[in-house]
């Protein structure tokens, strides 16, 4: 069964009929045509099924319906007048048409190489740390356990279902104590310092801080991405210091993000922030929206007002891409599926792609929901995850 200006005409047909913007008219055709053989028959039921088209849409629903709909235009090369009729409906429509326009072509391929996406689960990640102690001593965290973590006879912090919260410890040499905050790759953890700072921290990082902060300041040393609302305290600023750079102020909402190798990026969502850069010695204040990118490697500082919902999403959790290259994505996925990735080519790496997908998903349906709008075949093997063309 060929992709033919017939099968097309089909597909304009079926995807009305999935809409329930069907005529009578047309619902006659779409008999006839599922009448002509026993393959559109079948291709007819296959895509109609709940597991089949239930599950796609509903991924496809998360994902840029524009952007799908114009790579509708650009598979045809035309805009039919049937869904000039159903203009209010276009944007999810096109999502309907994208899974028809591949339909074909994960139906036949369906009783095997799709099967490769399915009989493999590879999870989200999880809220899961390590607690290292002052003394080296190493916890293990998770939600699901009530932790008391002790300090002599003085209690310093409570592990439960909203994470870990450290109080405010009567003792002056609690102020030279750190402890690290260790989160692995497919893990999370929420944070709440003796100040009342509330931290998220996201996988693959690491916070130390003090048990109890100073009369002077706060500070605190960040490694991989975390999300801080920092508590109010007009007396002493709180720093975040990273490898290159260093964030102060007094309290406010702000993402950190380290992960790259010669970039590092700060957003701010709320209040006002000053960016410390140590070579040269400089300080850059940012406003609400504003992005601060410091490359390592000729120390410049580029500041741009952005979108702050694709870089504080994770927080929220989901994941948003806009025009992201698959490396960039892949990256990303990575570290929350604990995962590794390989490239059949280079250029594989270049693909754009732009969506929103929800960080609980499966590593299989966002790789399916991928696959189909970037035309790229993934394989998963054990928690290898190969793309090729």
């Amino acid at each position: 069964m060929k992709h033919t200006k017939q099968q097309s005409e089909a597909n304009s047909l079926i995807s009305c009929y999935l809409l329930g913007t069907i005529t009578e008219n047309e619902m006659i055709e779409l008999k006839n045509w599922c009448k002509e053989s026993p393959d559109n028959m079948a291709f007819f039921e296959h895509i109609c099924s709940s597991r089949q088209f239930g599950t796609k849409y509903e991924l496809f629903q998360q994902i840029d319906k524009d952007n799908a709909y114009a790579d509708f235009v650009g598979r045809t090369g035309t805009e039919k007048s049937v869904f000039k009729r159903i203009q209010p409906f276009l944007k999810y429509a096109a999502a309907v048409i994208l899974i028809l326009s591949v339909g074909l072509k994960f139906f036949q391929r369906d009783q095997h190489e799709s099967q490769e996406l399915t009989q493999i689960t590879i999870s989200p990640g999880k809220a899961q740390a390590i607690l290292v102690l002052d003394d080296g001593t190493q916890l293990y965290l998770n939600p699901d356990s009530l932790q008391q973590i002790q300090s002599g006879q003085a209690l310093l912090a409570t592990n439960n279902s909203t994470g870990i919260s450290y109080n405010t410890v009567d003792d002056d040499r609690s102020e030279d104590k750190y402890n690290t905050l260790v989160i692995p790759r497919g893990g999370e953890y929420h944070l709440t310092l003796s100040d009342g700072t509330k931290v998220h921290l996201n996988s693959a990082s690491e916070l130390k801080y003090p048990v109890n902060f100073n009369q002077k300041s706060r500070e605190v040393f960040l490694k991989g991405e975390a999300y801080f609302e920092v508590a109010k305290d007009s007396d002493r600023l709180f720093y975040v210091n990273t490898e290159d750079i260093s964030i102060k102020q007094y309290g406010t909402a702000f993402n950190v993000n380290t992960y790259a190798e010669n970039i590092v990026q700060v957003i701010l969502v709320k209040g006002s922030i000053g960016v410390l850069t140590k070579e040269p010695e400089a300080e850059y204040a940012l406003k609400v929206s504003q992005l601060a990118e410091y490359n390592k490697e000729n120390h410049s500082v580029k500041i741009q007002t952005v979108d702050v919902r694709t870089y504080i999403a994770w927080n929220e959790g989901k994941f948003i891409f806009e025009n992201k290259k698959m490396e960039t994505i892949m990256e990303t996925l990575s570290l929350w599926y604990d995962m590794d990735v390989q490239f059949g080519s280079n250029d594989l790496k270049n693909i754009l792609f732009t969506g929103s997908i929800d960080r609980d998903n499966p590593m299989e349906d966002i790789l399916k929901a991928i696959e189909f709008t970037t035309n790229v075949h993934i394989r998963i093997k054990g928690k290898v995850v190969s793309i090729d063309k």
